[in-house]
């Protein structure tokens, strides 16, 4: 099985793995991880090289924005407060652009949606699903600018 960027995922033993016990579950785990290959791991390659572009990246090194990690699909970034909205909208462009770029390259571009979030803490960002690109302030459990609490 390919991906969009020709990386290879090989199967092995299924030609074999009928003479032993357990070929059914085994099959049904194949079938489902070779479905689901180009699909993940081509987003994986997309969001990779994006990381590695922003880690590189000389105007966030000059606002002292540094990536603090990665985490399957999302960049964590640490910023001065008063630079967070600076930094998201341009980290934002920064990804759709290298998306974009990677798979133009191939000839197959795809316009990827990128969504920012930012916040004083990782907790209290990520406990705000349906809320994008606003400054959270509160704890995890109660957000003072957020009319529920939760859960």
């Amino acid at each position: 099985i390919y991906n969009i960027f020709d990386r290879r995922r090989q199967f092995y033993g299924i030609t074999t793995m009928r003479h032993f016990g357990g070929y059914r579950q085994q099959m049904g785990h194949i079938y489902r991880t070779s479905y689901n290959f180009p699909v993940q791991s081509s987003a994986s390659d997309i969001h990779s090289r994006a990381t590695i572009l922003i880690d590189r990246d000389e105007w966030l090194r000059d606002n002292e924005a540094w990536l603090v990690a990665s985490i399957h699909d999302s960049v964590m970034i640490e910023v001065a407060a008063e630079k967070a909205a600076e930094v998201a909208v341009y980290v934002q462009k920064l990804m759709q652009d290298s998306a974009y770029e990677v798979t133009a390259a191939i000839g197959r571009p795809w316009v990827v949606p990128v969504d920012v979030e930012w916040g004083p803490a990782w907790e209290t960002v990520t406990h705000h699903l349906t809320q994008k690109a606003k400054v959270h302030t509160g704890t995890k459990d109660k957000c003072d600018d957020c009319e529920r609490s939760a859960a």
